[in-house]
């Protein structure tokens, strides 16, 4: 299976593919919408697929060298080395893309887009039992990622990087394990049209 860059997001599991809201209201494709079907702890990765499927989300012609790399460019400040320069970290992007190809066409994952919106959506099995689920939005600027951020505790600043983002790592009693971060790229030209992210990685175990 391939694997994604090294990332300097804390890792749940010694293999991580890379690298709270529970639905209440109908899924839309907005990022709160997206942020809480990827949450939701009663759905399972094969569950939010068919829930994307069912709400009008169809899965993307691959297109590494346009948009995957797009979404790769609004992630790849968090699987790099932050003490390398800034143009040597977004020059990586396109690897990140190479990633996402591999794993949409060996299977292992799924590339969704609506409007402007694409979501990378992967699952694997993990080996004392139970599901990782790995969800990638990215879109233009949206206010639901101010509102998500302030939510969470509020936007950090990065001035080095032209950063907003907020992550929360949480582990509840029942062995549920989750990674979620929004973020906003706040270049100007931005090197991406997709600047809004989120992005999640969760592992739920068996029973």
């Amino acid at each position: 299976m391939p694997h994604f860059l090294p990332t300097r997001a804390p890792r749940l599991v010694a293999q991580s593919l890379i690298l709270a809201l529970t639905a209440t209201t109908a899924f839309g494709g907005t990022m709160a919408d997206v942020s809480a079907l990827c949450f939701d702890r009663s759905r399972d990765g094969l569950g939010i697929r068919a829930t994307l499927e069912q709400e009008g989300w169809h899965q993307a012609v691959v297109d590494r060298d346009g948009r995957y790399t797009d979404l790769a460019t609004a992630l790849v400040l968090e699987i790099t080395d932050e003490g390398a320069d800034l143009d040597e970290r977004f020059a990586r992007a396109p690897q990140l893309a190479g990633n996402f190809e591999q794993m949409v066409l060996s299977g292992a994952a799924r590339v969704y887009e609506k409007d402007a919106a694409l979501l990378f959506v992967a699952m694997r099995p993990l080996l004392e039992g139970g599901e990782q689920v790995t969800c990638i939005l990215g879109m233009p600027r949206d206010p639901e990622t101010d509102a998500l951020m302030e939510q969470h505790g509020g936007a950090q600043d990065d001035a080095d990087t032209g950063q907003l983002s907020r992550r929360v790592i949480e582990d509840d009693d029942a062995g549920t394990r989750s990674m979620r971060l929004w973020s906003r790229l706040t270049h100007e030209p931005s090197p991406t049209p997709l600047t809004d992210l989120f992005y999640m990685e969760r592992l739920t175990p068996q029973g």
